[in-house]
This record gives C-alpha cells, structure tokens and sequence, in this order.
C-alpha cells in the first residue's frame, strides 16, 4: 500500500470475511503520524493548519484537507500582513500588490483558495465530489506556496554571489581548527 500522508510504501493488513467474500482493513504498519511539513522558517500557525491538513489527507478526508490548506493560506496571508477583516481573494491580491508574491503564487493562492472552497461548501448535488487527486494537488500548491513564501528567502539571503560580496567573504578571516 502507499501511505496518504508521505506517499511512501506501507505494509498494510487486511483480514477476509469468508460469508460476505470481502476483505477489510485491519491496520499499517508503520504505525504513527503522517509526515509533517519540514520547512522550519514557516511560522508556527501556518505550519499547525497545514499539518492539520496532511493529517486529514491520511486518513482520506479529502474536504477537510483543502479546508485545512484554505485555511493555512489565510493564516499565511493575515502573517504576511493582510488585514484579516477582508475576505481571502483581497488578502491573496493584496499580498500580491505589495509584491510579496509573484503572478504564479497569486495564482496558485488562488487554486488554494478555490479547493478549499468547494471543499468547504456542498452547493450543486450534481457537483463531483473531490477526489485523493484533488486533495493531492491542493497540498502540492500549498507546499510550493509555503516553500516560495518562507525557505526560499531564507536561502536567498545566505548567499550573495556579487563581487563586492565575494570580496567581503575574502577579507573575513578563516578560522582553522
């Protein structure tokens, strides 16, 4: 079997009920959490949504964990200094017009967003259901959304790789052990 949650091979145990000729989930091996995002410059409540959310993807609750992602993003968006009284799609654009985020993180805010939406409200019966590759691809924005908002930065700045930086590096003696 593969695990939701870090999409890695799992031993799984099913046991056959001979009167019904079905088979039934007993547990996994291994036992335990899902993984959990591994970005340690994201702030602490965005990184608990989302975890919520990959929790959720374990246990193949497809409508919660686009919830959880909508919600990891507003929570994103409120820290990066939207004004939490306006709905998502303002604070999406705003963070955008500030120039924190690039077209293609608006866009993929925006996909985020509309996930957790249908996720979230039931609306037409005759609306598909969302499905593991949906909520697959809501945690893959949301990853890449994260990762470009918070980690890369962070590794941008430990680098500078113009020729007055190359010289500051230089003149900084090198310690020897």
């Amino acid at each position: 079997m593969v695990c939701q949650g870090c999409q890695e091979l799992i031993l799984g145990m099913a046991h056959w009920q001979h009167d019904t000729m079905n088979y039934f989930y007993a547990e996994h091996y291994p036992i335990g959490e899902p993984d959990q995002i591994a970005i340690p410059e994201i702030p602490d409540n965005v990184k608990s949504d989302f975890n919520e959310a990959l929790r959720c993807r374990s246990v193949n609750a497809y409508n919660a964990t686009v919830e959880m992602c909508r919600r990891a993003l507003q929570t994103s968006c409120v820290e990066q200094g939207a004004d939490p009284n306006l709905n998502l799609v303002s604070q999406i654009d705003w963070v955008h017009t500030q120039g924190k985020i690039t077209v293609l993180l608006k866009d993929i805010a925006h996909k985020i967003r509309l996930g957790g939406n249908r996720g979230a409200h039931s609306g037409d019966p005759n609306e598909p259901t969302l499905t593991p590759e949906d909520a697959d691809a809501v945690i893959l924005f949301s990853r890449e959304y994260f990762r470009h908002i918070y980690e890369v930065p962070q590794m941008l700045s430990k680098f500078d790789f113009s020729r007055a930086g190359a010289k500051a590096a230089a003149s900084v003696p090198v310690k020897k052990p």
